[in-house]
């Protein structure tokens, strides 16, 4: 029976040699695998009792480094250079320079921060032309096993993630953008209330946070639309309300900047309600707040939530024995509802809404099928006349 060679053999980047221990030959062998390829990133060496089961071992580990570089789809990129935390800095600094310049709003600035800064704890260090599908795929899932993440937010940090890989590939920085996966995401049953629902809902409502759910569910307006509202943008005469950009608000886009009809009742009452902030500035000799509805301390409101959830449950508006799950965005979707049952064409519920023209989110996910709708189409066949056959037969 022949001796093994005693020699070091490579299978690519692993090495097969004899194990010595102080000097000594002790009749095993170890695959050596550096950390560019290993699993914890650190050396490592594997014992095995012969050089047979060795360099199968280090085979096998060839195999799957190749299989899995052919998954990743990397094998052949070049790398950049460039870390995907310096590329990160450069991005956001075009995104605050967009903002500058009005063509994104600063909301989506913040919300793209947190979402690079999440992105960050995973990618940092990466080339960025090395960020590949399989890299994205892994974040999917550590964000939804480890980190307990819900899909919108993990989809809403990956899209931040092609965004800035797109505008990698426009500087060719990297030869293609990776194509992904969104994680599905189970739509939530929304439920449209009535326009006598609203009323009631209104009842259980403080004067001003009462008036601005009238404003909402008449107008259909955004909610940072509502809350950036000026006295300056109401046309009394004309009863319309204007939205229109402004130092410290710029509409969501070119579309939304829009005038929108309201009827005299409605403005009237917020004629009023300006004229009771002006006689309560004057009280206290202060400048009336330039806001429709301003926050608690004059300033810019932020939310109306536990308000609005709390009006619900007094006027029992509920839908299978619960009160319905009521937000400011709800209101858009309703008006959008009950236009569309009264026949108003979709052009129309886009210009209000500030839709783009021919957009089909209009209908896909602004107008939606009411129970009243579902039972109008119920047929009872019991109810249908009965004809006796004639002497003739179809054939």
């Amino acid at each position: 029976m022949s001796k093994p060679i005693l020699r070091t053999e490579k299978r690519g980047p692993f090495a097969v040699r004899p194990r010595i221990r102080d000097g000594v030959l002790t009749g095993a062998w170890v695959v050596d695998i550096p950390p560019h390829v290993s699993s914890t990133g650190k050396r490592v060496r594997e014992t095995h009792e012969t050089k047979t089961a060795a360099l199968n071992a280090a085979d096998r580990m060839l195999r799957n480094l190749h299989m899995g570089s052919a998954i990743r789809g990397d094998g052949a990129v070049k790398p950049s250079g460039i870390t995907f935390a310096e590329f990160a800095e450069r991005w956001l600094e075009k995104q605050s320079d967009r903002v500058a310049t009005g063509k994104k709003r600063t909301s989506s600035l913040l919300t793209n921060a947190y979402q690079v800064k999440a992105l960050l704890k995973t990618f940092a260090s990466h080339d960025i032309s090395r960020i590949v599908t399989k890299d994205i795929e892994d974040y999917q899932k550590k964000r939804t096993v480890e980190d307990g993440c819900k899909p919108p937010t993990i989809n809403g940090e990956v899209a931040t993630l092609m965004q800035m890989l797109s505008w990698a590939h426009e500087l060719r920085l990297i030869q293609q953008v990776p194509k992904y996966e969104s994680i599905p995401v189970s739509p939530r049953k929304i439920s449209i209330p009535t326009p006598e629902e609203v009323t009631r809902i209104v009842d259980h409502l403080a004067d001003r946070t009462g008036l601005l759910v009238l404003f909402l569910a008449e107008t259909g307006c955004r909610k940072n639309e509502a809350f950036s509202l000026e006295w300056a943008d109401l046309d009394r005469e004309a009863l319309f309300v204007r939205i229109q950009r402004k130092a410290e608000f710029t509409p969501k886009s070119r579309h939304s900047e829009r005038c929108i009809p309201v009827c005299d009742t409605l403005m009237n009452r917020l004629i009023a309600a300006k004229a009771d902030d002006e006689a309560a500035a004057q009280e206290s000799d202060a400048h009336p707040a330039r806001y429709v509805f301003p926050g608690r301390f004059g300033g810019k409101r932020t939310d109306m939530r536990k308000a609005l959830a709390s009006a619900v449950k007094k006027a029992m508006v509920v839908r299978n024995g619960q009160p319905i799950h009521l937000t400011m965005h709800v209101f858009r979707k309703a008006i959008a509802t009950w236009m569309t049952m009264k026949g108003v064409p979709t052009r129309i519920i886009q210009s209000h809404l500030g839709h783009a023209p021919g957009s089909r989110i209009t209908d896909q996910v602004y107008v939606h099928i009411t129970p009243d709708d579902h039972r109008a189409i119920i047929f009872d066949l019991s109810k249908v006349a009965k004809v006796k056959p004639t002497g003739d037969r179809a054939v």
